[in-house]
């Protein structure tokens, strides 16, 4: 049950950051550069934002 909830807000908040660099780079007038970049960095914050999570989880068990 722990994991599915730590699932779900894992999702919600890489779809949140990643929604919102979305919409800040890519849904403007942007060079496909800069739409590259967008899209590595948001695959990078839901990496580092999982792993965070994780470890927190792992700690808080023991």
């Amino acid at each position: 049950m722990r994991t599915a909830l730590l699932f779900i807000l894992w999702f919600i908040l890489g779809f949140a950051l990643t929604w919102k660099l979305y919409f800040m780079f890519v849904a403007t007038d942007a060079t496909n550069k800069e739409k590259a970049i967008t899209a590595i960095l948001s695959c990078c914050i839901v990496i580092v934002l999982s792993g965070a999570i994780l470890a927190a989880y792992k700690v808080a068990l023991g």
